[in-house]
């Protein structure tokens, strides 16, 4: 049992259970800490990430690393999901309802609603390219956040609002629901997607997908409800399902949930959610030995390694093994967001560059390793490639 720095966001208690004590690597100037824990609430049952910072260093940390998947299918595997949103919409939202995506990136959602006939969308995102992007598609669309108080046009305007992949990043979820009810109308509806914390068990995905910089919230249909409840929302369709990224399945879950008149005080605990993680961290200790001879062998030869992947998954392994003391040559990763900066003392370039670099290429990707592998290959690289993950 522990006191914690960040108190939990949905019930309140300060009092946890610690799953997980981590230290990452981090980017230079990326703000967040490196050292967390995962904690699960002794109030609620809620599963989150604590640690010292705050929401202020979350905004900065957005605004400074705004992160967009490079891989070769996302936007085949994006389209596959949001076809799984359409088939809720068409049975609960008529077309000519006004749809407010928060959180839109690109807008390939959007785009897949006016595909469908939906004719009332607005588009809101940090990024203020993808913003302009969207409305160069026709498409009303804003640069701003789920925080934001500078946009009092959109108040009161929603049928509906989307938040797909966006509640397990904020740091207060309270305030958020609060923020999104000033722009729904009085009868309005939420839809959340988010990757569901009672199977993370249930797939092989590396340990460092789950739990990192930007993963802080981890929901259960449950804690969602909890949640949501309290601001006098109600799930009407709760739905199971998988996403696919590559080689990698994650499991997920989404809620649409409509404004009713009484908010609750009712929180069911979620008795299962912090069991989950522990069956995940035992599968990952299991695994660990055979990542710490990989990396040992590394170092014996101090050979020269090319690591492709500056993400979550090369961040744990430079903390917590001796891969940090490798001979490591260079950082490789496809997000320009990251290319430029420096980790562990190395700056991140653009995988362009390793054509004609010797080395043995250590693949950290939580996603995607075949992609990237492929991409070796068709740069018509030949060197040895391992993967760690």
């Amino acid at each position: 049992m522990a006191n914690v720095s960040r108190a939990c966001p949905i019930c309140g208690t300060p009092e946890t259970e610690v799953l997980l004590n981590l230290e990452m690597a981090v980017l230079n100037n990326a703000v967040l800490p490196g050292t967390f824990s995962v904690v699960a609430c002794r109030g609620c049952g809620f599963v989150y990430q604590d640690s010292k910072a705050t929401l202020d260093d979350y905004e900065q940390y957005y605004r400074v690393f705004n992160k967009y998947d490079a891989s070769p299918t996302i936007d085949k595997e994006t389209k596959e999901l949001f076809l799984h949103y359409i088939s809720i919409f068409l049975r609960f939202i008529n077309k000519d309802k006004c749809i407010l995506d928060m959180g839109c990136a690109g807008g390939v959602f959007l785009n897949l609603l006016k595909e469908n006939g939906y004719t009332c969308l607005v588009g809101v995102d940090p990024s203020a390219d993808s913003a302009n992007y969207i409305k160069d598609r026709g498409i009303e669309a804003y640069a701003g956040g789920i925080y934001s108080n500078d946009m009092p046009f959109l108040e009161k305007r929603f049928d509906l609002i989307v938040l797909s992949g966006v509640m397990e990043h904020l740091f207060d979820l309270r305030k958020a629901i609060i923020n999104l009810g000033k722009y729904l109308k009085d009868d309005g509806m939420i839809f959340i997607s988010v990757p569901d914390v009672n199977r993370y068990c249930m797939y092989d995905n590396a340990m460092s997908y789950y739990f990192n910089l930007e993963h802080i919230n981890h929901f259960s249909a449950v804690s969602l409800s909890n949640l949501m409840q309290e601001f006098s929302f109600r799930s009407i369709d709760t739905s199971f399902y998988e996403m696919r990224f590559g080689d990698s399945t994650v499991p997920a879950f989404s809620s649409l949930f409509r404004k009713e008149g009484v908010s609750s005080v009712r929180t069911e605990k979620d008795m299962t959610s912090a069991e989950s993680v522990r069956k995940c961290l035992r599968r990952a200790e299991a695994k660990r030995a055979d990542q710490i001879r990989t990396i040992d062998a590394l170092l014996k030869s101090n050979e020269e390694i090319i690591i492709w992947g500056a993400g979550s998954v090369a961040s744990m392994f430079l903390s917590g093994t001796n891969l940090g003391r490798c001979n490591i040559k260079w950082f490789v990763d496809k997000d320009p967001g990251k290319q430029g900066k420096v980790l562990a003392g190395i700056t991140i370039r653009p995988p362009d560059s390793l054509r004609g670099v010797k080395g043995t290429i250590v693949v950290c990707a939580a996603l995607y390793s075949y992609d990237i592998l492929n991409e070796i290959r068709s740069m018509g690289l030949d060197n040895r490639v391992i993967f760690l993950k």
